[in-house]
């Protein structure tokens, strides 16, 4: 499930909005849930805040705060040294990073099963 914020928040404010419905800042792994994501923006929303950080522009470095494993990427060339936080350029969809003090609308992510869950109980 996922849930918006259109007011723009820091990074921090942003973690600490989706943790009141329990949930975390949305992390990504795959090209369905980055496309859902992206085309599920509420009017008027671009830009828009994930739940990842990072000490530097290398995506391999960046993890994601709900600690799921970092599998999957969309990050543009342009990820660059303000190597804080990543956020989704609303003309194209791709990954980039800002510093944890810019604001952006960001996304809440609750429920994600892991990927080794079944819902066989026989």
């Amino acid at each position: 499930q996922y849930g918006w914020m259109v007011a723009t928040l820091d990074h921090t404010a942003g973690t600490t909005h989706c943790g009141r419905f329990g949930a975390q800042m949305a992390s990504v792994h795959s090209t369905a849930e980055d496309t859902y994501i992206y085309n599920s923006r509420p009017a008027g929303v671009t830009d828009y805040a994930l739940g990842a950080t990072g000490p530097n522009p290398n995506w391999s470095s960046y993890t994601w705060l709900d600690g799921t494993a970092n599998d999957y990427s969309n990050a543009d060339t342009y990820v660059t040294s303000y190597n804080r936080v990543l956020y989704v350029q609303g003309s194209n969809g791709a990954w980039r990073s800002n510093s944890a003090s810019a604001h952006y609308p960001i996304v809440c992510k609750k429920g994600m099963l892991p990927c080794w869950y079944s819902a066989d109980t026989s």
